[in-house]
């Protein structure tokens, strides 16, 4: 009978000690979550990247790139950019497919003390011709036992690098009361770059509809960081959540190739 050498017979016992580790890696490698982004199409056939298991925001080539972030604070009316602790971020865990499969239900997080929870949804069978488009539902809920005040914001928080993404030249060229400001008065705006019919893709941004309980406090290019056109933020301010209460705001992004 053959007879290992000592150095074999270690070598052996290395090898069977490693192998429970690598089963215990393939098996911890099947329950992690497969990836971090869910792609969900619009009816023109633009895909929508959502990072569900992060910030919810989105990544569209050449248009967005983590946007739009939510930003919830204990204050009457900040202004300042938020840090990172009064983001929402599912914290690596997996969103639920709800309306077959048309939205993303990301999970619950707490933020500043409430409970938040975004949900995010894309419709795929709109009419031949119709927007591209990805609705966002962010819910509050205060689960305490006194009210609290808020300001909430939506887009750019200021706090990650999470941006428009149509370029040096990105302006606001359309509002819903026909001029190129951004207004807290207005319910939508469209950003693009300079190329009308070309360049990057096209971006409208509405924020609130007739007879929304809260508008916005601040809407602005460049804001919350100064000089950068590729910041976008609407700021509700004076958000006021009863005990056990819960608000919802909801903001819809079309994306065009062209104006």
């Amino acid at each position: 009978m053959h007879e290992q050498s000592v150095p074999a017979r270690r070598r052996s016992l290395r090898i069977a000690a490693l192998r429970p580790l690598v089963i215990l890696g393939v098996f911890l490698l099947t329950i992690a979550p497969a990836h971090a982004w869910v792609t969900l199409t619009g009816a023109n056939g633009v895909g929508f990247d959502v990072n569900d298991t992060g910030s919810g925001g989105l990544a569209v080539q050449n248009a967005v790139n983590g946007y739009p972030e939510l930003c919830v604070r204990v204050c009457d009316a900040c202004e300042t950019p938020c840090g990172p602790a009064d983001v929402y971020d599912a914290r690596g865990a997996v969103s639920v497919a709800e309306l077959v499969g048309l939205q993303r239900a990301l999970a619950a997080a707490v933020v500043n003390g409430l409970q938040v929870v975004r949900k995010v949804y894309v419709p795929n069978n709109n009419p031949v011709n119709a927007n591209g488009f990805v609705r966002y539902l962010d819910i509050i809920s205060n689960p305490g036992a006194a009210p609290v005040t808020l300001s909430v914001r939506i887009g750019t928080s200021g706090a990650t690098g999470a941006r428009l993404n149509q370029g040096p030249d990105t302006a606001v060229w359309r509002t819903h009361d026909d001029d190129a400001e951004a207004e807290v008065t207005d319910r939508w705006i469209l950003t693009d770059d300079s190329d009308a019919f070309g360049g990057r893709p096209t971006l409208a941004h509405l924020v609130h509809g007739a007879g929304a309980r809260y508008r916005p406090g601040r809407f602005s290019l460049a804001h919350p960081i100064a000089n950068d056109s590729s910041s976008l933020a609407w700021d509700f301010h004076n958000v006021v959540v009863g005990p056990g209460e819960t608000v919802a705001f909801m903001t819809l992004i079309v994306v065009e190739t062209t104006r």
